[in-house]
């Protein structure tokens, strides 16, 4: 509570700039003095940023001191991502103040500091108010929770979250009269106190849940222009997941703040790209949310959409009853092969290769599952990891192995290998009649007591 108060006594300069204003001509240099830069960066850049995606639109190598300057016409405030990739990258304001100094580890975009800039130094203010006040709430939580009945245990810890309440609120209004861009990251931040507050339910997770934005006005045009949205949309996301909630709670609480979007705005883009991301740890969630995100804009895709479409197919392959992504490849003859054209059939998807001593050992007891089942409508297509035609086409003749056959001759660099995260093998993948996934690496018995269930035996 002492730090917060110390960061509450700050004075406004350090965050406080004049509201953002229209192009006035003219240019601003941005100097960026990175460290530890491994041999193979080269270039720095300067990126849009729009939530799922980063396209560059600046670059800058290093001059004879070592540093890379950047010069971008003069502009209303906005935000550039800014780093040697968009895998990493850091956010800087640009657009108003003439000279910025950026610094900052190559590894660690993200943390990197800016001086000569008061609008920045305002931006990392308020990250660093948040974080502050998450912790301080956490933490009330943690002693309400372990705290006695006692009344004066109880009155204490009421009154402390009463203060961060307000502390929370001052906050806000001080940024809103401040500065209207840095108010708005702000509402994105910081949330509710649910001890002191009188909407407070029982139910924590459906409080956060509910009341996680309460202080962002959503509708408003100005958060289309902060990547922010995305990034506190995987906060809420991440601490759904974190707080317990179900797949089914999880998408109810997310669609219902997604509502509160215009469908059509960039903010809408940012928030259900954010809600993606912070749904990535669970594979059924990351499924639902991402697909919803590919059929919104797959026709206007800024480079993410192939991206996250092949990143959804990967999730997908470790999860039960999702749609399994399609293999095609050439055949042993010269041919090409889909599984799509087995669908309608139980249909094991068997990793391999000619080279694999064990994946040969067990193909009699694949062989006796296949001659059982297959007039039940079971087929199987074997995906070789070899890279020799000749050696793939003489194992399959030497073990009799009559059903279909794909291989991309590329080994471990296999594209069906990687689709459907294979890393070692004999692998498989059980699929029902609909392409959907029942489960995966049967082998032996388990496989024969998973085909005996699946086929009503």
């Amino acid at each position: 509570m002492k730090k917060l108060l110390l960061l509450l006594l700050l004075p406004a300069s350090i965050w406080a700039h004049s509201t953002p204003q229209e192009p006035t001509g003219g240019t601003v240099t941005l100097i960026c003095n990175i460290y530890e830069v491994p041999a193979n960066f080269d270039s720095l850049h300067l990126y849009d940023l729009n939530g799922l995606a980063a396209v560059s639109v600046y670059a800058a190598a290093k001059d004879e001191n070592g540093k890379y300057t950047f010069t971008v016409p003069t502009s209303k405030s906005r935000f550039y991502g800014i780093g040697f990739s968009e895998l990493n990258l850091g956010k800087i304001i640009l657009g108003e103040e003439p000279m910025v100094s950026y610094w900052s580890n190559a590894n660690y975009m993200s943390q990197g500091r800016t001086s000569g800039s008061a609008i920045n130094k305002g931006l990392e203010s308020i990250y660093k108010r948040a974080n502050a006040f998450d912790a301080t709430s956490a933490a009330l939580l943690n002693d309400e929770q372990s705290a006695s009945m006692d009344a004066k245990a109880q009155a204490d810890i009421q009154k402390r979250a009463e203060n961060l309440g307000a502390e929370k609120k001052k906050f806000l209004d001080s940024l809103k009269t401040a500065n209207t861009m840095l108010y708005r990251v702000a509402t994105l931040y910081v949330h509710p106190d649910p001890m002191s507050d009188k909407k407070k339910t029982a139910d924590y997770l459906q409080y956060v849940g509910q009341e996680y934005f309460r202080f962002a006005d959503l509708k408003d045009k100005a958060y289309a222009e902060l990547p922010d949205v995305h990034d506190a949309f995987q906060r809420f996301g991440e601490a759904l997941l974190s707080l317990g909630a179900n797949e089914e709670v999880a998408t109810q609480l997310a669609e219902k703040q997604l509502m509160t979007i215009p469908a059509d705005s960039k903010t809408y883009r940012f928030a259900l790209g954010g809600i993606c991301d912070g749904f990535k740890t669970n594979g059924p969630l990351y499924v639902t949310f991402g697909r919803k995100y590919v059929d919104a804009y797959r026709n206007n895709s800024l480079g993410e959409i192939g991206r996250l479409d092949y990143e959804l197919k990967k999730s997908s392959v470790f999860t039960p009853g999702m749609l399994a992504p399609d293999l095609s490849g050439p055949t042993p003859d010269g041919g090409n092969y889909s599984m799509s054209e087995l669908r309608g059939k139980v249909v094991l998807i068997d990793f391999w290769a000619s080279w694999c001593g064990r994946c040969r050992r067990e193909m009699p007891t694949v062989k006796t599952a296949y001659e059982k089942y297959k007039d039940k409508g079971f087929d199987i297509l074997g995906v070789s990891l070899d890279r020799e035609p000749e050696a793939w086409k003489k194992a399959i003749a030497a073990d009799g192995i009559p059903w279909h056959h794909i291989s991309d001759l590329k080994g471990w660099q296999s594209a069906h290998a990687a689709l459907y995260s294979v890393n070692s093998i004999p692998a498989t993948v059980l699929i029902d009649r609909e392409g959907k996934i029942i489960a995966r690496n049967l082998r032996g018995d388990q496989l024969e007591m998973k085909l005996k269930e699946v086929f009503g035996e």
